[in-house]
């Protein structure tokens, strides 16, 4: 059942000029007609504000303001006063990044998806094979996750709850908020959108320092622990991790064929699981993304770990 009422679609951009007109001109084909796309800018550098003014002048669907502090949580929180002023009306606000392309359809779609909090479906259509190793952080390993990127939330609840001010995981901090006030979060597989992300190593270790960082301040700030701020598969990435730092150790020690064969078959066995999970959130395969997609998942989180302790214990 198509769900009527005004709709704000939220866009987070920062420096992303390349991209941002693709996300600005996928969202002014919509079939669905009544909504507002607000970008929060967060003090760009590279004529992602002149554009903004060009294009806001031209159509009156687009709107913008330019972010006053730093944080993911504090754009989200800048925004919903925005909204509060200016569309007050508004029954749903749809979080994403100026990164995403939308299909025509994807409204329509996500409106067609009753809930209080609805996550759509991320596939990447990054060519490389870096890119293509991020589809379980846009959608979660199950793909059944609900991220701040993709997601329709009822503004009535917004404003009950409120956001948080986190750098990061803003989204999943709110999320935790409403399942203990007794909403729910679903999933709407057919409100799928098109995400650009890294495509080269740099970009991918620019990214996961600017993402650990951002995750270990958070928990730091909000007095999380690891496994709270770092979601329930927290503990099965660490013994991954420990079992293959373990194996490798005793290898270099020993040199025992055995244990050689037996990190070769976990990361085997680790790869295809991962990989074949992500087939469906990926745009043109690139199938060495087998090789990469093991490895860079097991160390991202004792990354974050890392950093977690170093501003959690050993800053003032």
């Amino acid at each position: 059942m198509l769900l009527l009422g005004k709709v704000v679609v939220g866009i987070l951009n920062k420096n992303y000029v390349d991209v941002l007109p693709l996300c600005i001109n996928s969202l002014l084909s919509q079939t669905y007609s009544d909504y507002v796309v607000l970008v929060i800018d967060g003090q760009s550098t590279d004529g992602s504000i002149e554009y903004l003014k060009d294009v806001s002048n031209k159509n009156s669907k687009i709107e913008y303001f330019i972010q006053e502090n730093p944080g993911i949580g504090v754009a989200r929180n800048e925004a919903l006063e925005y909204i509060n002023r200016n569309h007050s009306d508004a029954t749903h606000v749809i979080w994403g990044d100026s990164e995403n392309v939308y299909p025509s359809d994807y409204l329509e779609n996500i409106m067609n998806c009753e809930g209080d909090i609805v996550g759509g479906r991320n596939i990447v259509i990054s060519e490389s094979v870096w890119g293509q190793s991020l589809w379980w952080y846009y959608n979660g390993l199950n793909g059944k996750g609900v991220l701040g990127n993709n997601e329709k939330i009822k503004y009535s609840i917004l404003k009950e709850l409120g956001w948080s001010n986190s750098p990061r995981l803003d989204d999943a901090l709110f999320h935790q908020k409403a399942v203990n006030a007794g909403y729910t979060l679903s999933k709407c597989p057919g409100a799928e959108i098109y995400v650009n992300t890294a495509n080269s190593i740099h970009e991918i270790l620019n990214w996961q320092k600017v993402k650990a960082k951002g995750i270990s301040l958070t928990g730091a700030n909000e007095n999380l622990s690891v496994g709270t701020f770092s979601g329930k598969h927290m503990s099965i990435y660490i013994l991954i991790f420990l079992l293959l730092l373990s194996s490798l150790f005793t290898i270099i020690t020993y040199f025992k064929d055995f244990l050689f064969v037996s990190v070769l078959l976990i990361y085997l066995v680790g790869s295809f699981f991962l990989f074949f999970s992500g087939l469906k959130y990926i745009k043109n395969v690139n199938y060495l993304t087998f090789f990469i997609i093991f490895p860079y998942f097991i160390l991202h989180y004792p990354i974050i770990i890392l950093f977690y302790i170093k501003y959690k214990f050993l800053m003032d």
